[in-house]
């Protein structure tokens, strides 16, 4: 095998590895204590915008950028649990991920962090830009 080829491979999967810790072990197991809130529907995603201040992750299930991403996210979560969040996984809900998208006039990208106020969004960002530091200076600004 081409060593480039072995790489991707290997991000791949440590990607889908990473997915599936978060999906099962974030889910109360282990050393958890919060629950990070899986949406799917339009219906469940404006009832969050009712929030005064609301954090949507949009997640590639298969992207090795997107689960380290992802771990940042939730490392931010973990130290910031009254903030309400959830996220979606681009792959299971393409439907919503687009109405995001369109409703909002804002880029599709995954991984994206988006922080609404107020039912409209003030801050997004993608991929690598996704950090505890990101996310913290978003949020408190």
């Amino acid at each position: 095998m081409h060593r480039g080829t072995k790489n991707k491979a290997v991000k791949r999967i440590n990607g889908f590895i990473a997915f599936l810790m978060v999906k099962f072990i974030g889910q109360g197991k282990g050393t958890y204590s919060m629950t990070i809130t899986k949406i799917e529907t339009e219906e469940q995603f404006n009832e969050l915008l009712k929030e005064d201040t609301f954090l949507l992750f949009k997640h590639s299930v298969t992207c090795p950028v997107s689960a380290e991403a992802y771990e940042q996210y939730e490392k931010y979560i973990l130290g910031n649990e009254q903030l309400k969040t959830a996220y979606l996984a681009v792959q299971e809900a393409r439907p919503l991920s687009n109405y995001v998208a369109e409703a909002f006039d804002i880029k599709h990208q995954s991984p994206q962090a988006i922080l609404f106020k107020s039912g409209k969004p003030v801050w997004n960002e993608s991929h690598w830009r996704i950090t505890n530091d990101s996310l913290s200076k978003a949020i408190t600004e």
